[in-house]
């Protein structure tokens, strides 16, 4: 059953319902947006190849759109895909949206921009990090740029769902510091044992409400464990 034909009283609704209701309530399509590698071409597109070579994505950013579009297509929800690069910000009206990755995805940025959790980058330090508006000094959330994947042991991702306050649509982010956490975040995001662990810190109203939270997760090897929620925030 859909989140739009549930007639269950609100404690009885699923948390993973209840986080993806405002989303799917509404009768426009949503339309996925996903980053684009930072060495991607940008050279006029002459070919097929060279087509090809334009529409790249990172594989992180691929598994979390399936994910998200799966369980789009489980609750019969009509969406979209589209390259963030070749989308306007007038798009955003269209109805509700997902973005995919973080420093890859502008959208991403000027929408956490504002917000208590968003990404930045030390041009110093080379250090990117999230950043928490109430503790702007701290870098404890972060990666050295230029240090080997292999170096890496955790990684960190914000998940966003607001309504955004330039369309009046809802959005929900799925954005990794590095390319686990946006897996991550796309596992966070359609699993029930997730969104169960979220209802159990939420208000109790959290099911219309803005809403930011980091989860943390230990990247061993090539691989990323089960995420955890480390920070949050709801208004």
């Amino acid at each position: 059953t859909g989140v739009q034909t549930c007639a269950l009283p609100i404690s009885k609704v699923p948390p993973i319902e209840q986080f993806w209701a405002p989303v799917l309530s509404s009768s426009d399509p949503v339309t996925i947006y996903i980053g684009h590698p930072a060495d991607a071409t940008s050279e006029p597109v002459a070919s097929l190849m060279d087509l090809m070579k334009s529409e790249r994505v990172a594989f992180a950013d691929a598994s979390a759109m399936a994910r998200l579009s799966g369980l789009l297509a489980d609750h019969n929800k009509t969406y979209h895909l589209r390259l963030q690069t070749s989308a306007n910000v007038e798009d955003l009206k269209d109805g509700s949206s997902i973005l995919i990755g973080a420093f890859n995805n502008t959208f991403t940025l000027r929408l956490t921009g504002p917000l208590r959790f968003s990404f930045a980058l030390d041009p110093k330090t080379h250090l990117s990090y999230i950043r928490d508006s109430k503790n702007p000094s701290s870098m404890e959330w972060s990666h050295d740029a230029n240090a080997p994947y292999t170096n890496l042991t955790k990684d960190y991702a914000v998940i966003s769902r607001l309504i955004d306050p330039t369309t009046g649509r809802w959005v929900v982010t799925a954005s990794g510091l590095s390319k686990y956490g946006t897996e991550a975040a796309g596992e966070f995001l359609t699993s029930s044992a997730a969104i169960e662990e979220l209802n159990k810190i939420a208000p109790k109203d959290w099911g219309q409400k803005n809403m930011q939270i980091v989860i943390e997760m230990h990247v061993v090897g090539r691989a990323a464990g089960p995420a955890h929620i480390i920070e949050s925030y709801f208004w």
